[in-house]
């Protein structure tokens, strides 16, 4: 919960201060989501260390897809909920709630260990090239 809100944070602020076009609201997004995933993993590497490469890049790319799927979410739906005033706020807690719900069963998969560890590793690499497929069929 604590590292969603984090990262809708600088985005509140920058909607707020800048009001900006709907696609930088979503650039913003993946990318504060992109930080936060790599300013956690290097946090993970400098706890534990680099003795399992094949963990650390399983893990730093399933991180990785993690936080992108959740600063997709909260990006592209902020770009939708700010245009209309009266969404804004329950829209805003809306989105919240679900990237942190999708956050918290990645944690928990991660948690749980063996099998289950890997499979959440790949579950986001899995939506996020599913969604792109799905988002270059649609353009064509």
């Amino acid at each position: 919960m604590v590292e969603e809100v984090m990262k809708l944070l600088p985005l509140l602020f920058y909607l707020l201060i800048f009001e900006p076009k709907a696609e930088r609201i979503k650039n913003a997004a993946v990318i504060t989501a992109l930080s936060f995933a790599t300013f956690e993993n290097v946090c993970y590497l400098i706890q534990n260390g680099a003795g399992h490469f094949s963990f650390i890049f399983f893990r730093g790319i399933g991180t990785g897809a993690m936080h992108v799927i959740c600063g997709a979410i909260v990006g592209g739906g902020l770009a939708y909920v700010w245009q209309r005033t009266w969404l804004k706020i329950a829209g805003t807690c809306g989105l919240l709630g679900a990237a942190i719900t999708f956050h918290a069963i990645y944690n928990l998969l991660i948690a749980y260990g063996g099998a289950a560890q890997y499979i959440a590793y790949l579950l986001p690499v899995l939506i996020l090239t599913a969604g792109k497929l799905i988002f270059r069929s649609s353009i064509q």
